[in-house]
């Protein structure tokens, strides 16, 4: 007889009585039956297939003694379920589980009255740092407790602990409420009537997404500071309103009033940059220079000065100023040596050298940043743009060289796929199989773990086996790598594969040296492809370019949310995947519903097709809309004559959509090449 077992018989005999008897099955089996019984209601079933779990001294005890609680629970017998936890507790107390099981001691105390008993619970298993959802539940409980005891200011306290420890969690929200009524009950006690208290107030809506309720709050402390010292910080937190909600239009009425009626403020540098940024990136390039020259000469020793210089040559460049924006790159790294924009200067200067023509200067600074310290952002770059140079040149064995040598690096970049295309221009027969990098294995060799390591990966392995996917992950993530065994990431790489945990696998991947067969698989993993596969060949699409934009979007993380609110595997705006759906015939999708992969991919994928019908299958102004919007690209098709569609990439305004190109090409090239035929063979599909 089990331990785990003997101490239930104990602790409830009249429970237990008979189970000893029972036909003894394999326990994965009777885990796997009962968590569905479980998950679907059916209490009384799932009940005692947990128990015959524990008859078997099964991996998974700790589970079922969780479960087991939670049943006793349910069905109003607090003590048998307090047992339970406390089991688990004493027997597990590595467990993922035992955190839950204390948090649910403590609603046990809470709904029998037990408020010191609760609280003392509670304050406990925060000292112990636990998960993020369970430390805020309990920061939300201990508030509850408070407010039921009538104390109204500690309550109100630990409302506000929780919104601004965790601002975008469900409990935050659920304080938040709580907070307003509150304040509506008790006006005399938590009035907002100060602009200091107002001001905290609209910074924690701005951290929660309120922003509606934020401007709202910021506009009622600046009628009560219609001047004063304090009147451009108050400004400056409403622009950041505004920009957090994608208002431009009063963000610059906002960030004017800074510059026009506080110059001399600590705000008004930074006001003017950020007007300037604005003006740019809505290519009003005439105000957009007015306010870089303001900044430059008002401010001389900000910090955005070097900055001003480099988006002035910028301008300076679109209005056909080249010699001016000549004279500003050429003497940016003397007057600003530890800017990070140097070498993107010396790159802006190469590319005008190159339109206008002249090679031979074209040719001399690519090469001296393509010999640059490696790692240097522009060297792979450079190198290839030398070569090009080089072929204008009449050098075209030196160019065949430089792609070759480009096309043979190990590393995977969007300038293999581009020297290949360059080489079959040229003519020159190469090997495909040359896409592949120096091969190193992988180790699969089982690493060295300490036991709380081993105890949380046994577990894991054990609901990957039965496709419990999620509660795996949660044990995996258990297990540290301080020491960054190189053994311990291959482990956990494949284990969090195995489980659809992609963007954790292929963040592993990244860190692991070399390249191989195996290796490539995982920093390039097929997730989803059932559905992504049938979806593309329905529209005619490449699949590999499909994931190859999924990868880069979200890496394959479901519940992905970017600051600019865009949703799941392709990061759809809510906006864009109503206008999608609508086009489909379907239903328009709340934002929650963008989490599902199936309606992602569905709507995703529509819309990248229609991007590619719009640009007449071009990939990269397709791909380039993607990220940017079609306004952007078609202002960049008026604006920017290109040779091929390597000069176009290069030539995108927007540094985060040129990289966003290059990468989504550069992730579909590695696709193609790992893969090739055989994808429809080895996929994956992901949790």
């Amino acid at each position: 007889m089990s331990k785990v077992l003997s101490l239930l018989l104990l602790l409830f005999l009249p429970l237990t009585s008979g189970l000893p008897g029972m036909p003894e099955a394999n326990p994965r089996a009777l885990f796997s039956q009962a968590y569905t019984l479980y998950s679907t209601g059916n209490l009384s079933e799932a009940e005692e297939l947990f128990f015959r779990t524990l008859d078997q001294d099964y991996v998974l005890s700790d589970y079922s003694l969780y479960y087991l609680g939670l049943i006793a629970s349910k069905r109003g017998s607090p003590e048998t379920a307090r047992g339970f936890f406390a089991l688990l507790r004493r027997l597990f107390p590595q467990s993922v589980w035992r955190s839950q099981a204390e948090l649910q001691m403590a609603k046990l105390a809470i709904d029998e009255k037990d408020h010191a008993r609760a609280m003392e619970i509670l304050q406990s298993l925060r000292a112990q740092r636990p998960r993020r959802e369970i430390s805020d539940e309990s920061l939300y409980l201990l508030a509850q407790i408070h407010e039921a005891l009538g104390k109204l200011e500690e309550a109100h306290s630990f409302y506000q602990e929780l919104r601004r420890s965790s601002p975008l969690s469900s409990w935050a929200s659920k304080a938040r409420q709580d907070v307003s009524r509150l304040r509506e009950e008790n006006p005399e006690r938590f009035v907002l009537n100060t602009s200091e208290s107002l001001s905290a107030e609209g910074e924690l809506l701005l951290q929660e997404r309120q922003f509606a309720e934020a401007e709202k709050v910021y506009r009622k402390v600046l009628e009560m500071v219609p001047a004063g010292n304090s009147r451009p910080a108050l400004l400056m937190a409403l622009a950041n309103v505004y920009r957090a909600a994608r208002n431009r239009e009063k963000g610059i009425l906002v960030l004017s009033e800074i510059v026009r009626h506080f110059p001399q403020s600590p705000e008004a540098p930074n006001a003017l940059y950020r007007l300037a940024r604005t003006y740019w990136n809505l290519d009003d390039n005439l105000k957009a220079m007015d306010h870089f020259n303001q900044l430059k000469k008002k401010y001389p020793a900000s910090s955005f000065i070097d900055f001003a210089d480099f988006a002035s040559a910028r301008i300076h460049e679109s209005l056909g100023n080249t010699e001016e924006a000549i004279r500003i790159y050429r003497d940016f790294s003397k007057r600003f040596p530890a800017s990070q924009l140097r070498q993107e200067a010396a790159w802006r200067l190469a590319w005008i050298h190159y339109l206008q023509g002249q090679h031979e200067k074209a040719y001399q600074a690519f090469k001296r940043l393509s010999t640059g310290n490696e790692g240097d952002r522009y060297q792979t770059a450079a190198y290839y743009w030398q070569a090009r140079t080089a072929l204008k040149m009449g050098l075209a064995e030196e160019a065949k060289g430089i792609f070759v040598a480009i096309f043979n690096a190990p590393e995977d970049s969007y300038y293999k796929g581009a020297a290949a295309r360059s080489l079959q221009k040229m003519g020159v027969a190469f090997d495909p199989k040359g896409l592949d990098g120096p091969i190193s294995e992988v180790s699969n060799s089982q690493p060295v773990l300490i036991p709380e390591a081993a105890f949380h990966l046994i577990r894991a392995r054990e609901l990957t086996e039965i496709s419990l996917s999620i509660l795996a992950v949660a044990e995996l993530d258990e297990i540290k790598n301080d020491g960054g065994d190189p053994g311990l990431y291959s482990l956990l790489m494949r284990e969090y594969a195995r489980n659809g945990a992609y963007r954790r696998s292929v963040s592993l991947a990244n860190r692991i040296r070399g390249s191989s067969d195996e290796l490539q698989r995982f920093r390039y993993p097929l997730a989803y492809w059932e559905k992504v596969d049938k979806l593309a060949v329905e529209l005619g699409l490449d699949p590999f370019l499909v994931v190859a934009l999924i990868r880069q979007e979200s890496l394959f993380d479901p519940y992905a949310l970017s600051p600019a609110s865009a949703y799941g595997l392709m990061q759809l705006l809510p906006t864009t995947a109503a206008r999608e759906a609508k086009q489909m015939g379907l239903p328009v999708p709340n934002p929650e519903t963008l989490f599902d992969p199936d309606v992602n991919l569905k709507i995703g994928i529509h819309h990248l097709k229609g991007l590619l019908d719009r640009y007449e299958n071009n990939l990269p102004r397709a791909i380039a809309a993607y990220n940017a919007g079609e306004n952007a690209v078609a202002r960049w098709q008026r604006q920017i004559p290109a040779e091929d569609d390597e000069e176009f990439i290069e030539r995108i305004p927007y540094a985060e959509t040129r990289l966003y190109v290059k990468l989504v090409l550069r992730n579909q090239l590695s696709y193609r090449k790992i893969y090739n035929n055989q994808a429809r063979f080895e996929a994956k599909e992901g949790s």
